[in-house]
């Protein structure tokens, strides 16, 4: 059985636009925020791989938004891997307030050392691999 990752957050009033919901842009960096501190819960930090010169980078992002989201709600961002391969890993996430889908989307990532793709680094694969859907 796979694992499923857990980031909760309150939406600031300076997610919001002038339509009066969370701007469609501010998801990126609520997706960017819950992959940082997943990788965190999994023993890794993304200063520290910069400092091996290993950088993790966004190659490509999916969004499906459902419904829209507003100044003070309280929302989940579950995280686990649609995609894990040597060289790819793509986060299949959903947000949810409450039990309601807001949002889901696909993040593939790429791991650069030194300007040249390399495969994911053993350990951060190893760890990443309960957290993998299953089939």
């Amino acid at each position: 059985m796979s694992n499923i990752l857990y980031y909760d957050l309150k939406v600031k009033n300076y997610h919001i636009d002038s339509y009066g919901h969370v701007n469609n842009a501010e998801y990126l960096h609520y997706l960017e925020d819950a992959r940082t501190y997943f990788l965190e819960k999994m023993g890794f930090y993304l200063e520290n791989l910069h400092k091996d010169r290993i950088d993790i980078v966004v190659s490509e992002i999916k969004i499906k938004y459902k419904k829209p989201a507003f100044m003070g709600d309280k929302l989940t961002i579950s995280g686990q891997f649609s995609i894990l391969s040597r060289y790819k890993s793509t986060w299949h996430h959903k947000i949810f307030r409450d039990e309601e889908l807001l949002a889901e989307a696909f993040v593939t990532l790429a791991y650069i050392k030194e300007g040249a793709l390399i495969p994911i680094p053993e350990e951060i694969y190893r760890v990443s691999l309960p957290y993998k859907e299953e089939a």
